[in-house]
């Protein structure tokens, strides 16, 4: 397959005024990932992980606070992170679109719906094109919808609205940030299912941006996981289910996230991390198996197998004979 997109070793930076003092915030942290022509890979990870700021940074809407410190974004042979902003004007939106949490502050509410998703028609824009689209992301009496404003609709048909202005200009790559974050638990099966109909019918590749680890499996073909603006682990998805490496996969997919004896709340432990030990793992306060390098190393990304990485010093100079023995037998299997 041939490869649409490609983020190689990206950091983020974000300058924090607080207290009268200004702090440099380390969001992406030597991000690497892959895409691939008709893919669909998903991004997960806790609040506050950096999964948002990688789809901005692609997008090139990074927040004026924010630096891209090093890393390359390859996107048709080009890296985007040198683009200027009237050039990434003719890629965003068009080669790639992206889907937003929030539909109802993503959509012009002064604006018919008809219009806002004409308005992102490339080739000749006619209200049948409009009519098709809306088919296409499952909104029937499509005449009617047309002339609605959005105040009008559902939440639901509201997302449905956005995802038909992402794939108006049929673009090479969809970022979904969130997309099912506000609906209930049948609208984001509806929406998932659509975004599979979209990845087949158009021939886009999908990346899936979510905090929850069950949902996205139903969709992904390659799931990364990320904690505190690194990627710790990336796999297939069916691997990162069935066999989860790290200990905070581990623990996300448990959905047993538990911070010490007092239990408090897990973002308390982004804020340090980003702050102040960007040299350590990251993971390392709360893991249930650390071990004293953890607090003095920053773990390097370990291949388990060609397509299975983690970033933990417990892989570290095991053979794959060993990692099995190991695994089964170390508490990580208990957790």
């Amino acid at each position: 397959m041939k490869k649409v997109l490609e983020i190689k070793d990206l950091e983020v930076e974000f300058t924090i005024n607080a207290n009268k003092k200004t702090k440099k915030l380390k969001a992406l942290k030597g991000v690497n990932l892959d895409l691939f022509e008709n893919e669909i890979i998903a991004i997960v990870g806790e609040s506050a992980s950096g999964k948002s700021t990688i789809a901005m940074t692609i997008m090139g809407l990074l927040d004026k606070k924010a630096k891209i410190t090093n890393g390359q974004i390859i996107f048709e042979k080009d890296n985007l992170i040198q683009k200027s902003e009237k050039e990434m004007q003719k890629i965003r939106g068009k080669r790639i679109s992206i889907v937003f949490q929030d539909p109802f502050s993503s959509l012009n509410p002064t604006m018919k719906i008809g219009k806002q998703i004409k308005e992102a028609i490339m080739s000749k824009p006619t209200k049948q094109k409009v009519y098709e689209l809306l088919k296409d992301v499952g909104i029937q009496d499509e005449i009617m919808r047309y002339n609605q404003y959005p105040h009008q609709i559902s939440g639901g048909m509201r997302q449905r609205v956005m995802i038909a202005i992402a794939i108006a200009a049929n673009p090479k790559i969809i970022l979904a940030d969130e997309p099912t974050t506000s609906l209930d638990t049948t609208y984001q099966m509806q929406i998932l299912d659509l975004f599979k109909n979209i990845n087949k019918k158009y021939g886009s590749s999908i990346i899936f941006i979510s905090h929850d680890l069950s949902l996205i499996a139903n969709i992904a073909s390659k799931i990364y996981v990320m904690y505190a603006g690194k990627i710790v682990e990336k796999a297939l998805s069916h691997k990162i289910l069935e066999t989860p490496k790290h200990p905070f996969t581990k623990l996300l997919i448990d959905s047993a996230i538990k911070i010490d004896e007092d239990k408090k709340k897990t973002d308390k432990f982004y804020g340090l991390n980003l702050f102040k030990r960007a040299k350590i793992c990251l993971f390392h306060e709360i893991c249930p198996i650390k071990k004293e390098i953890c607090a003095s190393t920053y773990p390097e990304d370990i291949s388990i197998s060609p397509d299975h990485i983690v970033a933990c010093h417990h892989y570290k100079n095991k053979s794959k004979k060993a990692l099995k023995t190991w695994i089964k037998s170390s508490s990580l299997s208990k957790i």
